[in-house]
């Protein structure tokens, strides 16, 4: 449903899927579902309804040592909150979303962590670090594999690239 752009049907199923397993003792299961529902809620617009999935899926995730899930609920609570304005603690969260999965190889957090950080840094004029976190995410992806990351990261540099006036590394990036 999320990647064809269902979001409110993702949504629901993975609510009904939340109420049959919160029956249940808190486990891996519980802590991811309530992860990607905080980052559905998140991403239609119902920040305020993410947190509490947010915030279980961390306790769990973290009393049962499981850095997917975690480096994947910090991330999106770490975008929560900069929607609430707080903005130090949010760039405190992205930064430890990735050194979460790093350190337990987990190429998609970790991939997803380097793309998030590098948009907050250029979004908050730090350009230079933006472009050496986006060069470190694509040698990571194309490390990995993942070409989707591969693609997010030559595209985010764009705009940095042009604010800096390196205009032939910009069109070079967008022509690959």
């Amino acid at each position: 449903d999320f990647y064809e752009g269902s979001l409110l049907a993702a949504i629901a199923r993975m609510q009904a899927a939340l109420e049959v397993l919160s029956t249940e003792q808190p486990d891996a299961d519980i802590a991811e579902v309530s992860a990607q529902l905080g980052r559905l809620l998140f991403f239609v617009g119902r920040a305020h309804e993410a947190q509490p999935h947010l915030e279980r899926a961390l306790a769990v995730a973290e009393r049962l040592m499981l850095p997917e899930t975690l480096s994947q609920a910090l991330n999106t609570k770490s975008l929560v909150l900069l929607t609430a304005h707080r903005p130090v603690e949010s760039d405190a969260l992205i930064e430890k979303a990735l050194e979460v999965a790093l350190a337990a190889d987990r190429h998609g957090a970790a991939l997803r962590a380097y793309f998030n950080l590098a948009e907050r840094q250029a979004d908050v004029g730090r350009i230079d670090q933006a472009l050496e976190t986006y060069r470190v995410g694509l040698a990571y992806a194309r490390r990995v594999g993942d070409k989707f990351y591969d693609l997010s990261m030559q595209a985010g540099s764009i705009n940095p690239l042009l604010t800096l006036g390196r205009w032939d590394e910009a069109l070079a990036t967008a022509e690959t």
